[in-house]
Formats: C-alpha cells, structure tokens, sequence
C-alpha cells in the first residue's frame, strides 16, 4: 500500500509545472524514457552507483485520455508529486483507505483539510482506484510493486515530479508510442 502525505499548496505546484515545462522544452540533451504509450520519463539527474533518480513523468493526450503505467517494482521506494492532469493508484479491496495517511487521519479529515486533492471511488472489481490531482504527494516503499494510471488534464498533459532512491524495474511490456 501506499501513503499519502501533505500536499504541496496549490500555488507551489503550478509554479513546478510551468518550471518543469520549460525546463524540459529547453533541454533537448535530456534523457527521455519511454515507459508506455504516449509517456517519457524525463531524467533530470540520476546517480551512476545508487541509481537514485529525479525525473519528470509526461503523459499527453486529448484531454481526458486515460494514461497506463507498466507495472514497476522499486526497490527503493519512490516519491511522487502529481503537478497537472490526475494520477491514479489501486486499493486491494479489503485495504481501508484511512490507512493512507499518516498520524491517524482519516480520508474524510485529510479531504476536509485539502478540497479535491485526493478521491477514492467505487470498486473496479478486486481493487479500489484512488485519484490523486495536483498537489497530491504519494510514497511508496522500498520493494513495493505498483501499476498507476492517469488521465490527461484539459491542456493535454499528464505531469508529475518522481523521485526514486535506487535501482526500479519495469516488470511489463510497454506498448510502443505511436508516430
């Protein structure tokens, strides 16, 4: 399972997104890592000997396009901040959504504090998908495996800051980008 930490305020993750976008834009000597159809993984700075890494997950699309994820293993954990569109995680069904978040606060307390960030909806079969939007900050730790997915914001883009603290693998095929 995942957890959920405080949010970055709204302001701050605009000022990452457009930051980050024209980073990007100007920096064509960037690695881009594909890791799926219509998504780069934009290294920003990775560590030869740790593999530890920060890089900027893109997705783009029609505006509301669902973005999948191959399913990746981190062996040591990853840190995630959606800056634009709306990632997602599963629940196992069974998984109470309270224990996302830390210091005993509930779902309904930490959507209390912070409108709109997180939202957990009905069942899709054996697991629970939870939509995080910008602001949302997720951890998940060291040799946990995940499958997120993501839909594409109005402007066409899905947008999030990654870190990672060693080696990851991708566990699936990913579907080539299309021309």
């Amino acid at each position: 399972m995942f957890q959920i930490l405080e949010p970055v305020p709204a302001m701050d993750a605009r000022a990452r997104r457009t930051i980050y976008r024209e980073y990007v834009k100007g920096h064509g000597e960037l690695t881009r890592v594909q890791v799926g159809c219509h998504n780069d993984m934009v290294m920003l700075e990775k560590d030869p000997n740790t593999e530890e890494a920060v890089a900027i997950l893109m997705a783009t699309g029609a505006p509301g396009e669902r973005v999948a994820f191959p399913q990746h293993l981190h062996t040591k954990g990853e840190q995630t901040i959606c800056l634009e569109g709306i990632y997602g995680e599963y629940l196992e069904v069974g998984e109470n959504p309270d224990d996302l978040f830390e210091n005993g606060l509930t779902l309904a307390k930490f959507q209390e504090a912070h409108p709109g960030v997180v939202e957990v909806l009905e069942p899709e079969g054996d697991k629970i998908p939870v939509h995080l939007r910008p602001g949302a900050v997720w951890v998940m730790g060291d040799n946990t495996k995940h499958k997120p997915f993501g839909f594409v914001s109005d402007s066409g883009m899905l947008l999030a800051q990654v870190h990672w603290g060693g080696p990851n693998e991708i566990l699936e095929k990913t579907a080539a980008k299309p021309n």
